[in-house]
């Protein structure tokens, strides 16, 4: 079995600077390149969350980004490998809804606020 390899990215963002750890294996799909700032943003929302449903993290970002927004770029992390999704099925008086929950996948850890080397 391969060895899980650290790496790091650090990004700087006009709000803040976020490092971006990846512990990778040679089979794990992570795209490691430079993460666009809007991408960074919400992944700086979810990473306070925790797990999050797309309003949720709206909310979390004081309505700067519109919901479609929110849901094109998780969309584009998730391609990326840095987050999971899951589904969840329930009932809400008689409807049948499903909620499509986020979070940061456990191979990655991000730490707000490094300083830029």
């Amino acid at each position: 079995m391969d060895k899980c390899i650290p790496k790091t990215i650090n990004h700087a963002t006009k709000a803040n600077d976020i490092k971006v750890i990846v512990n990778v294996n040679n089979e794990d799909g992570f795209r490691l390149k430079k993460i666009p700032e809007s991408e960074l943003k919400v992944l700086a929302i979810l990473n306070k969350l925790g797990e999050a449903i797309a309003p949720a993290i709206v909310r979390a970002s004081e309505n700067t980004v519109s919901l479609a927004s929110v849901y094109k770029l998780l969309d584009r992390i998730v391609e990326r490998g840095i987050i999971t999704r899951r589904t969840e099925n329930f009932n809400i008086g008689g409807i049948e809804t499903k909620r499509v929950f986020y979070k940061i996948h456990d191979g990655i850890r991000l730490e707000n606020n490094v300083s830029n080397n």
